[in-house]
């Protein structure tokens, strides 16, 4: 009896113990430190400059995309990047970006990691550019979408030179100037004139100066292969072959040939329009989407003549104005001087007195103290574009506080466009 009464107690105390509240526990648990759960770093993804964000006389822009994980990259639909370029408080350009070499995209992908960026070197040369001598904003604007928002801000200084040559109204003695149309390394198309013994047959002379070597440094001929050139009833009839690679391009180079064409035969005396065909077919198009299916019609008319630095050499080149067919001819004059005065960075007011327009410069124009030759690159770019307006066939320059000349152009004097431009001799 008393071993089952001490084996009622021992279950007793035995219950006792397992209630025991916790705060008489003999642990001290208030020093007891609970460990923090390890955490992932929040994925992040840039663009730098490698090469900086003040340059000067840059010819590339190295960048670079990274991030500190794993993270895809899509492939843009068209250009990797875009950039706008100020002048002060003004946007003179927006262009796409000329990349020179890039990562590579694989299935339209590309997966950074922590060891892994993605880099894009882009052309960033005056030349390229077609920027005058100054001082820029350029904002390198990526098309990639995962880094859309990660613009990059350039102040880039620009002092490289080159020299102009003026137009000539004189061919050398015992020559004729043909103007031909070449391109440079970033596919600009830029009138240029040559002087050579004159013949019957000018076109020939075209065809010729087409089929030889470029003979001006830098620029190269845009055409490919000429089966043949014939004038006929006013009409230059070209035929070229249908599997030359240039006009198989897809690409500006394939129209560059077509301009080329077009704005060099339809310039001749007597020349009313210039008509293509392939291997003596008529196609509806060729030339990467231009329509050859009619005689063309071609109106040298509406252009804005800005300078392209070529090696050491400025050129005029003829742009069109954008959307001349909509515009008025005031509107159109309103381009032309808009965008002349952003390229030069000049200010002048004008007016327009029948078919010559005035130009009223103020001191600013002095002051920046510019080469004979730069001053002259000025007014011959306002004189060819103005001209180039039907109804306009001159300009004149009011003097200014009595300065009798502009470079080598006198003021209170109608000027009008001399004959030959860009001339190579």
């Amino acid at each position: 009896m008393k071993s089952l009464l001490n084996i009622f107690l021992i279950i007793l105390l035995a219950l006792g113990l397992t209630s025991m509240p916790l705060f008489l526990s003999p642990i001290d648990y208030s020093s007891t430190i609970e460990l923090d759960q390890p955490s992932q770093p929040d994925k992040k993804i840039e663009l730098i400059s490698l090469s900086g964000y003040s340059l000067d006389n840059p010819s590339t822009l190295s960048l670079e995309i990274s991030s500190n994980g794993d993270f895809p990259l899509s492939k843009p639909k068209s250009d990797l990047y875009s950039l706008e370029i100020y002048s002060g408080a003004n946007l003179i350009k927006k262009i796409n970006g000329v990349v020179i070499s890039s990562s590579e995209f694989i299935n339209d992908a590309y997966f950074l990691n922590q060891d892994l960026s993605y880099e894009s070197i882009l052309d960033l040369s005056q030349t390229t550019l077609a920027l005058p001598n100054g001082t820029y904003k350029i904002i390198v604007i990526p098309k990639i979408i995962e880094v859309s928002d990660k613009k990059i801000e350039l102040e880039v200084q620009y002092t490289l030179d080159g020299v102009y040559i003026n137009s000539m109204n004189e061919a050398p003695e015992n020559t004729s100037g043909f103007m031909i149309y070449l391109s440079d390394k970033n596919d600009r198309l830029i009138p240029v004139t040559t002087f050579v013994k004159p013949n019957n047959l000018p076109h020939k002379i075209l065809l010729s100066l087409y089929e030889s070597e470029s003979f001006v440094d830098n620029l190269l001929n845009p055409m490919g292969a000429i089966n043949y050139i014939i004038l006929r009833d006013r009409v230059i009839y070209i035929d070229i072959p249908a599997k030359d690679m240039v006009y198989n391009l897809q690409n500006k180079k394939a129209q560059n040939a077509y301009w080329a064409f077009v704005k060099t035969f339809s310039q001749l005396e007597g020349v009313l329009k210039v008509r293509f065909t392939v291997d003596n077919l008529v196609l509806e198009e060729f030339f990467y989407g231009k329509n050859i299916r009619y005689a063309i019609d071609y109106n040298h008319t509406n252009k804005i003549y800005l300078p392209v630095l070529v090696g050491d050499r400025y050129y005029l080149s003829d742009m069109d104005v954008e959307n001349s067919e909509a515009l008025t001819p005031d509107e159109i004059l309103i381009s032309i001087h808009d965008s002349i005065k952003d390229y030069f960075t000049v200010d002048y007011t004008y007016t327009l007195d029948r078919s010559i327009v005035e130009l009223n410069f103020n001191d600013s124009l002095f002051e920046k103290k510019l080469t004979q030759d730069k001053y002259d690159m000025l007014i011959e770019s306002i004189i060819y574009s103005c001209t180039s307006i039907l109804g306009i066939d001159s300009i004149k320059i009011n003097s200014v506080n009595g300065i009798d000349a502009i470079g080598s152009y006198r003021t209170n004097e109608v000027l009008y466009p001399a004959k030959y431009i860009n001339p190579v001799i």
